[in-house]
């Protein structure tokens, strides 16, 4: 992956401009010119501005805890560092490790006392990047060591209340006992940096589960996480730990599937080794032990970076679930935070990601998408390698391989290659983008269409639509019309014949990309749920309720009025199932996205059962208020479908959304496909699906705002 060019400072007003590449200007008059000692001295004095970095990295290492000591966070600090300072741009990376020493009598680490791991070590990091990076900088943070969990949440009016508070565990000043980090203070430190302009990720891996000790793979010693009671006090430092009374705490309501110590999150990005009710662990490869996040972030990054690609933030992050999960099927990597800005290259803008992870299992290959995803046997998709190079747009610059969905489980399926390239065969870990669906919309062209040939010949180029010609077969009843007006333009029905609310269309090129959005939202949101399971739909009691606590059936009609908040609430009433709840709202901008979650980040909600050991409360809330768009408002109402999607899987639901359909009509359109018919089938549901027992359940809520 290639990395940002280096900042180049130029002095302003000086002779020469040693790092502008544009001609300097002569100076008036021989009197002018500087004496050459100056001249030595202003371009040394460049030549080191250009020098300064633009990237800042603290790489935060801990085996040496006097109470559960850790074997391989050292090891992913060294690997991570590593890969920092083999780039061509300049990093200014401080490593803060603790190696336990062998000779009890000398200190108790390996390393300089500077380099330790400490809270005053961290902040005087900090305060370095704070005094010298300017707006724009990059900074990364990666913390490998124990976290922990407290019964106390922070002081928030908004947000999730359910997990306690959580941190990270330093070592005090004299290596002797453990300082914590609260989760809050974290938060605030974080944002000090983006109110400066930085663009900041973090990497932690670590767990909050605070039930159980790191364990090794044997040895029970390889879980990064330690329970309360071991932590020892809160440092007296208020700023640190943003327990000072009076201090500013900041309200969450517009980030409610956040953790709690998560504020504001603009700016950054944050890479969790796991969920909140899990463990983070290591292995053991060739000797040494390694975080399982640290040691396959480092294993993808190093990929791109031997190719010199650049692939999307979520590309990256659905590669790392896909690598854990084949090793540690219980531990999901979780993502956070804004997806504007990412410390390892430029982020590809272009909206949500449309990729879907695919990983060979049990020498399948599956893919990670399902009954919930509108996923039909007989598909098509093209793969590529996740370390293959995307557009902007999210789309593959080359290396693809063509695949049919050959069986379709609740939330994931099993695909099958159709052609075989050499250079890629051997891939384990794809990226898969639909290119054909059996199941489409029908398109009809209206009889006020005299001569439609450019027209059909511009929408059949659609992989996701069927056309059907009004004028020679009237019986058709199509999703989606087209009429002409030779006044107005093209105009757009609805199934019902009913215009719908957009200006009408002059040129091919945007009503085709208007067609295709509109036919994909409405097949997404026509997708049906699936057959009742009676024995999931008991591990969970879900509800919807308004301000004044009045319960809504969770099928149907919800009638309310303009700005009126409503309340999801989802319970857990398992004793050992983990729930994910994901909320869509298909909107009457035709625009598909997420309730649940945090946008650019993990889309679901975790609901663990009840642990009162744990803080977790078993059960998740949703606000959202009812809004009446501006152009819709003179219609009286709008429509909003919610769907609520519950699995006992962590599953991704990126591939689903759309943007609002106004501000995709000057982009290009999905890519072409001819699209393939098949018989071909697989009767029996495979091995690798029947020892994932996928459960899923889909409720959808249409949601009538009045003005």
């Amino acid at each position: 992956m290639a990395l940002p060019q280096p900042r180049c400072l130029h002095l302003l007003g000086s002779w020469p401009m040693a790092c502008n590449h544009e001609p300097a200007q002569p100076p008036d008059s021989e009197a002018e010119l500087p004496s050459t000692a100056s001249r030595i001295s202003i371009i040394s004095s460049t030549l080191n501005l250009c020098a300064m970095p633009d990237r800042w990295a603290i790489l935060i290492g801990i085996n040496g805890y006097t109470t559960k000591p850790l074997r391989g966070c050292v090891n992913d600090v060294n690997l991570m560092k590593a890969y920092l300072e083999a780039s061509s741009s300049p990093i200014k990376v401080t490593a803060l490790t603790a190696t336990p020493t062998t000779d009890p009598g000398s200190s108790p680490l390996q390393e300089k006392h500077d380099l330790w791991p400490t809270l005053s070590n961290l902040k005087r990091c900090v305060d370095q990047i704070l005094a010298l990076a300017v707006s724009g900088d990059f900074v990364y943070i990666h913390f490998s060591g124990h976290g922990t969990r407290f019964p106390r949440p922070p002081r928030l009016k908004y947000g999730k209340k359910s997990g306690g508070d959580v941190g990270l565990l330093f070592l005090n000043d004299s290596a002797t006992e453990c300082d914590e980090l609260r989760g809050l203070a974290l938060a605030n430190t974080l944002k000090r940096m983006t109110d400066r302009g930085l663009f900041v990720t973090l990497t932690l891996d670590c767990c909050f589960s605070g039930d159980v000790y790191r364990q090794h793979e044997h040895a029970n010693d390889n879980i990064r996480s330690m329970e309360h009671e071991f932590a020892f006090d809160i440092p007296a430092d208020p700023e640190v730990n943003g327990s000072r009374e009076g201090h500013q705490h900041y309200s969450l309501r517009d980030a409610r599937a956040l953790p709690n110590w998560l504020v504001k999150p603009e700016g950054y990005l944050v890479i969790t080794a796991c969920g909140p009710h899990e463990v983070a662990r290591e292995v053991s490869l060739n000797g040494l032990s390694y975080g399982v996040l640290s040691y396959h972030l480092h294993g993808i990054l190093t990929s791109l970076f031997a190719r010199a690609t650049q692939v999307s933030v979520h590309t990256i992050y659905n590669a790392l679930v896909s690598m854990v999960h084949q090793n540690l099927a219980k531990q999901t990597p979780m993502l956070y935070g804004s997806n504007g800005a990412f410390f390892f290259g430029e982020v590809l803008h272009g909206g949500h990601a449309t990729n879907i992870s695919a990983t060979y299992s049990s020498q399948q290959l599956v893919l990670e998408a399902g009954h919930a995803h509108g996923v039909n046997l007989g598909d098509e998709y093209i793969l590529s390698p996740f370390w293959a190079g995307e557009n902007v747009d999210g789309t593959v610059k080359d290396e693809t391989l063509r695949a049919m969905v050959m069986f379709v489980g609740p939330v994931t399926s099993i695909i099958e290659l159709l052609d075989i390239s050499m250079s890629t065969a051997t891939a384990s870990h794809w990226k898969a983008q639909l290119v054909s669906r059996q199941a489409s919309t029908r398109v009809g062209l209206m009889r006020s269409i005299s001569r439609p040939s450019d027209l059909v010949t511009a929408l059949q180029q659609l992989p996701f639509n069927r056309l059907s010609d009004i004028a020679r077969t009237s019986a058709d009843q199509c999703g989606l019309y087209i009429q002409f007006d030779k006044n107005r333009g093209y105009e757009l029905l609805d199934a019902d014949k009913k215009a719908l609310p957009l200006p009408p269309i002059q040129q091919l090129d945007p009503l085709t990309k208007a067609v295709d959005h509109i036919a994909t939202f409405s097949y997404y949101k026509a997708v049906e749920p699936p057959s009742h399971d009676s024995d999931f739909q008991s591990l969970f009691d879900i509800s919807m309720r308004n301000e004044q606590n009045a319960k809504y059936n969770m099928e149907g009609v919800v009638d309310v009025v303009d700005q009126e908040e409503l309340t999801l609430t989802v319970t857990n009433l398992s004793q050992t199932v983990t729930l994910y709840v994901t909320v869509l709202n298909f909107t009457p901008s035709w625009q598909i996205q997420y309730l649940s979650g945090e946008e650019g980040g993990t889309c679901f909600d975790v609901v663990p059962p009840v642990d009162p050991a744990l803080h977790f409360t078993g059960t998740t809330e949703m606000a959202f208020a009812m809004a009446v768009p501006k152009h819709l408002r003179s219609s009286g109402c709008c429509d909003d479908i919610i769907r609520i999607i519950i699995t006992n899987t962590p599953t991704s639901f990126d591939s689903l959304l759309l943007p609002k359909l106004s501000s995709i009509l000057g982009q290009s359109t999905r890519g072409e496909s001819p699209g393939l018919d098949s018989t071909k089938s697989i009767k029996a549901v495979p091995q690798i699906l029947r020892q994932r027992e996928e459960k899923v359940a889909i409720y959808t809520i249409t949601i009538r705002t009045y003005v």
